[in-house]
């Protein structure tokens, strides 16, 4: 709730119920999309929006304190979700698959 999409869209301009951004990385590939509850009558208004954020990000690098912020976020979800045995082994696949190499263990479980 306090990514740049989220704080433009819903908090300042009152566009969208709810808004998500997910990303598909590939060695070689892959996709990123925004999703967005946004009236029908305002979808052209979200979409410029949208993509002024896309613009931005693409233009400007990320300061190191939001980029920390983003990724002690991302570790804690990670955690969350590999508490289910099926996205550890789907986490294992990927580094065999991605990597060819398979890492001891997933960075959100380990200790170090």
């Amino acid at each position: 709730m306090s990514s740049r999409l989220f704080t433009e869209l819903r908090e300042r301009r009152g566009l969208a119920y709810y808004v998500r951004t997910h990303d598909e990385p590939y060695t070689d590939s892959g996709y990123l999309t925004t999703q967005a509850g946004v009236p029908l009558k305002q979808i052209k208004e979200a979409i410029k929006i949208i993509l002024a954020e896309y613009k931005k990000i693409a233009d400007n690098p990320v300061e190191p304190e939001e980029l920390n912020r983003v990724k002690q976020c991302l570790i804690g979800r990670s955690a969350l979700q590999l508490e289910a045995s099926d996205d550890v082994a789907n986490w294992y696949a990927r580094q065999i698959i991605m990597l060819k190499e398979q890492k001891p263990s997933p960075p959100a479980l380990s200790h170090s």
